[in-house]
């Protein structure tokens, strides 16, 4: 599932994934894990890394970037997330992200300042 979750002057809810409990016949396992796609400096990666690095329900996985100098590199190695740039033909093609987000095994992908279509396979 791919949300873009608006973010005004830092102001992150948790209200952009349902982190409602799990059903008990429920097969997903907490928590959830996440991919970040951004494109530019990362502030906004920065931001919902930050927020969500003590929650115990929320795991930032994934860190993905069309641009290779974009700051979530670096946001990466600082906060020891795996961090990975993605070229234009493997957005397109979309097979090698869909590999990609199942080695992490990613729940969810979150939109931050990434504008790039994504692929269909995706969401």
């Amino acid at each position: 599932m791919v949300v873009t979750c608006g973010i005004k002057a830092l102001n992150i809810r948790e209200s952009c994934v349902d982190l409602r409990p799990m059903n008990a016949g429920s097969s997903h396992t907490l928590p959830i894990r996440i991919a970040i796609f951004a494109s530019g400096g990362g502030s906004n990666a920065k931001a919902i890394c930050h927020y969500f690095a003590q929650n115990e329900r929320i795991e930032v996985v994934l860190l993905v970037s069309n641009k290779e100098t974009s700051g979530v590199f670096e946001l990466g190695e600082d906060m020891n997330i795996p961090s990975t740039f993605i070229t234009k033909e493997q957005v397109k093609d979309g097979a090698q992200l869909r590999e990609l987000m199942n080695l992490y095994k990613v729940d969810l992908i979150i939109l931050a300042g990434y504008l790039r279509h994504i692929p269909d396979l995706l969401v």
